[in-house]
């Protein structure tokens, strides 16, 4: 799968990137990502940017992962 995504990415094929996704999404669950659904509100079709006074800085969120 990887190797389709490098190949799409490097030649700029949509087809090949169509061909990742599709391998990706009919692929059973093996992360915990997988198993997780995300809800965005949207105007008109579009979802809105968030404000970046409710974004955590990296250094925050690195705080967690790095000791």
């Amino acid at each position: 799968m990887v190797k389709n995504l490098h190949k799409a990415i490097r030649d700029h094929k949509i087809d090949l990137y169509q061909a990742y996704a599709d391998e990706v999404r009919s692929r059973p669950p093996t992360t915990l990502r997988d198993t997780l659904q995300f809800q965005s509100q949207e105007k008109n079709g579009k979802r809105e940017p968030i404000s970046v006074d409710e974004v955590e800085s990296a250094e925050s969120i690195m705080k967690r992962f790095v000791r």
